[in-house]
């Protein structure tokens, strides 16, 4: 079992709030802090912060935070903190960004578009796998389901190969180029920081 760091653990705490107030507690409110398309009359400013703390259900938080828990606290003890904690909120931003451009392609002659809204921190934990996936290719983890071994960079070209084809090949609910979103913003960054010397291997 891994110590938990400060910034990992804070994330999991806040969701766990987040969850229990807007999605047990005060239910009826909770649509507020869901992410619409900027033009929807249901956009307000603060959900593209607030959407990332929300989630569906139970097994929507559960497997989030597990894996904020295994691949964050990684990448925080490896750059601290603050570089951690703005790692993954530009990755939280990244993936509602590419989440709003597919629904513009996907919907722009619709009213779907300014009803569908998006939430969870399912995009800034895949901007963490990724992280975890360039910096530690070759690490190898274990994996919960199905409980086998696999290298880091395996395991991400898997995530991403999944949400390329929910994303263009189902009409399922899930913000697959969120994940998507979270994990291209994970490797710009990743990629600017090395370019700029501000991230040595």
């Amino acid at each position: 079992m891994y110590r938990i760091t400060e910034v990992v653990k804070n994330l999991i705490l806040l969701n766990i709030i987040m969850y229990v107030l807007f999605s047990v507690i005060f239910p009826q409110t909770g649509n507020a802090m869901v992410l619409y398309y900027f033009s929807s009359e249901h956009f307000r400013y603060w959900q593209p912060l607030t959407h990332m703390f929300m989630h569906a259900n139970f097994g929507h938080i559960f497997f989030n935070m597990i894996g904020l828990y295994f691949f964050g606290i990684i990448l925080e003890e490896l750059w601290g903190s603050g570089r951690f904690l703005r790692y993954y909120l530009y990755c939280g931003i990244g993936s509602f960004l590419l989440q709003w451009a597919f629904w513009y392609w996907k919907y722009h002659d619709t009213i779907y578009l300014n009803e569908v809204g998006m939430l969870g921190a399912s995009g800034a934990v895949m901007g963490v796998i990724i992280g975890v996936a360039l910096m530690a290719p070759d690490l190898t983890v274990q994996l919960l389901i199905p409980p086998i071994p696999l290298k880091m960079k395996y395991l991400a070209l898997i995530y991403i190969a999944m949400d390329l084809y929910m994303g263009f090949g189902t009409n399922s609910n899930v913000a697959n180029f969120g994940h998507l979103g979270g994990a291209l913003f994970g490797f710009l960054i990743i990629t600017i920081w090395r370019r700029t010397g501000a991230l040595r291997m």
